[in-house]
């Protein structure tokens, strides 16, 4: 082979470059840059993903570059930008730093902030804040003008090869987390094998049960905290960034988890697996009732009652609202008065509180709040069952199908 076919071919000119996020903004602002006619559309939640971009940015985390083909405009006098990747990123610039419909975090982008869990618009922020902000520097790949049509369209696919990672890949990622590290990824680990015989939809070599590891995190370590969408789970784990995991809180995550997972093993045997997001209801009530004896009730009477009216009780299967804060307390309320029911016990410490409601600080409690009991025994009151317990039991098991 001669020496000139080993050399690399090199058709395709561009140069790295940088653009300020205020002039960027102008640029969309002013036209000078423009999506490709065969480029996708819009693809992020425009409630969300701009804002978290934008906070990444004035975080002065490292951003992916933007790709742009450099042409002359209509009369040759300066220079246009069509987009090869990166409309969704530049938008957003405009948006927060011209049009000012993005607000972020004020404890996200602020050193001190005196209100963290403000919004702050571009305007709020000091007008020296303003031009240090406009000043950040976003990193930029300029494809010449003399580089085809064809070229850019091998560019612009090898940049959308890739797969955006999850939510849950990614607090998988956080392994500086003393949380992740010590405790989610632990449990990922030390549990696949009982998770694939559980339900292999569950798949928790794709990271898919870390979400429920959190939940049930957030329940035992936050006051029965509860945690609905993504965006929250990852909040709720970035903030315990420098918090460290005391060996007695893992043991007891472990063994809550170790518990809950023999009950859905014993569900499972019966053919009924319920939803994933309603995991952490399951575990909150080896926390709820401390009494030794929850376990053998969830794997008795109560795996009978919910199985039994399984078909009818849709808060156990996957329907929408199902990590709805009313919906947990549903689950919870419901499993409640199961188990008061057959220990004899009293009210359990609580069902879920919401983030917003979540306590700084020292841990506290509240009771449940009664109109969750009588939605509870209303619920009850609706599926008749025998007395006594042995009765109730000798029917139950009557309604079983014989092989």
């Amino acid at each position: 082979m001669s020496e000139d076919n080993l050399k690399l071919r090199t058709t395709v000119q561009y140069t790295i470059t940088s653009i300020t996020l205020g002039t960027l903004a102008q640029w969309w602002r002013d036209k000078k840059l423009y999506s490709t006619p065969w480029q996708r559309g819009p693809r992020w939640n425009k409630n969300h993903d701009p804002t978290e971009w934008i906070s990444c940015v004035l975080q002065n985390t490292p951003v992916i570059p933007l790709y742009v083909h450099q042409v002359p405009n209509a009369d040759n006098s300066d220079f246009e930008y069509r987009i090869i990747d990166g409309q969704n990123r530049s938008k957003s610039a405009f948006r927060f730093v011209l049009e000012r419909t993005i607000k972020v975090r004020a404890g996200d982008v602020l050193k001190e902030a005196p209100a963290p869990d403000a919004r702050m618009a571009f305007t709020d922020f000091s007008p020296a804040q303003q031009q240090a902000y406009r000043s950040i520097l976003i990193p930029m790949y300029v494809f010449s003008p003399g580089t085809t049509e064809d070229e850019l369209r091998r560019v612009f696919r090898n940049l959308n090869m890739g797969k955006m990672l999850t939510s849950q890949e990614i607090i998988h990622s956080w392994v500086h987390v003393p949380l992740v590290s010590d405790l989610l990824n632990v449990a990922d680990d030390r549990y696949k094998s009982r998770i694939m015989r559980i339900s292999q939809r569950w798949r928790p070599q794709n990271n898919r049960m870390m979400h429920t590891w959190v939940r049930i995190a957030a329940m035992m370590f936050s006051d029965f905290l509860h945690l609905g969408n993504a965006d929250r789970l990852e909040q709720w784990v970035s903030q315990r960034e420098f918090v460290p995991v005391p060996p007695a809180d893992a043991e007891h995550f472990h063994r809550v988890v170790d518990c809950t997972l023999r009950v859905l093993e014993v569900w499972r045997e019966d053919g009924h697996v319920p939803a994933l997001a309603t995991i952490p209801d399951i575990a909150w009530a080896f926390v709820a009732f401390p009494q030794q004896q929850v376990e053998t009730v969830l794997q008795g009477t109560v795996r009978h009652t919910i199985h039994n009216e399984f078909g009818a009780l849709e808060m156990w299967t996957h329907s929408p609202g199902i990590l709805q804060l009313d919906a947990v307390r549903e689950r919870r309320a419901f499993l409640s008065r199961l188990i008061r029911e057959e220990l004899q016990c009293g009210a359990p410490r609580e069902f879920a509180r919401a983030m917003l409601d979540q306590p700084i600080g020292a841990s506290t409690t509240a009771p449940p709040a009664q109109d969750d009991l009588d939605a509870a025994e209303a619920l009850m009151n609706l599926m008749p069952r025998p007395q006594p317990l042995a009765q109730r039991l000798a029917v139950l098991d009557s309604w079983l199908p014989v092989f």
